[in-house]
């Protein structure tokens, strides 16, 4: 059997590419449960991709390109308490004066992209705190026929929070290396969430940086730990 996957142009990252959260996400919906993808190269867009499937994991390949590998995993962090209402609103007030680069158009975190086109989550930091924040409520246009969040978009909402966690203010660029995410399969479209970011320390050019999902009832939805290499550029 053959197997692809495509990332439409819409779930695009850095311009060209597509949101390595999405991406990985989608490649891991082949397996069940949590698991961890590697990206190896950028994801294109509106290019079937073959899934070859090895041992208990899998590949991704555009032709001769490695894009990704995927593998079972398990996932067990210290997730930090949900910041307060008050605390997420200031942080989303302050994301135009904190978020520096020139991805306006990412999927997840785009100011260019509008409510129903991408996640649109204005992260920014919570005062005192290492944490970044934001406030989600997931669109009806992204909820499968049964009204709930499919695992590639739950995996793209976990992706830039960590990322913003790591650079903040600073304008330097990372992308994404590895995400290891374990997510719910029920969330239904239309639930208020939080999502937090928090940096998990750094060696030479890569950083860590782990994220959650809050619902309104403050459970975790789901969670990631992600690898983010430094390119070397600032914008």
């Amino acid at each position: 059997m053959n197997e692809t996957v495509t990332i439409p142009a819409q779930f695009n990252g850095p311009p060209g590419s597509g949101n390595g959260g999405y991406a990985a996400g989608a490649f891991a919906e082949f397996l069940e449960g949590a698991a961890e993808v590697t990206l190896r190269s950028p994801p294109p867009l509106d290019q079937p991709m073959q899934v070859v499937r090895e041992g208990n994991g899998l590949v991704v390949r555009n032709g001769e390109t490695l894009v990704g590998e995927v593998r079972p995993s398990t996932l067990s962090l210290d997730v930090p308490d949900c910041p307060d209402a008050g605390a997420v609103r200031t942080a989303v007030r302050r994301f135009v004066e904190f978020k520096k680069d020139d991805f306006h158009r990412c999927f997840v975190c785009g100011a260019e992209r509008a409510v129903g086109d991408g996640l649109c989550l204005r992260t920014g930091p919570i005062d005192g705190s290492e944490i970044v924040a934001t406030e989600w409520i997931p669109h009806e246009n992204f909820a499968g026929t049964d009204g709930l969040i499919p695992q590639r978009i739950l995996w793209s909402a976990l992706d830039c929070p960590g990322v913003w966690s790591i650079i903040r203010d600073t304008g330097v660029i990372m992308h994404l290396g590895r995400l290891t995410a374990a997510v719910d399969n029920d969330l239904v479209a239309g639930t208020p969430c939080t999502v937090i970011g928090w940096p998990m320390g750094r060696d030479g050019r890569k950083a860590y940086a782990g994220t959650a999902i809050y619902d309104a009832n403050g459970n975790i939805r789901g969670q990631t730990k992600s690898v983010w290499i430094d390119i070397g550029k600032q914008v």
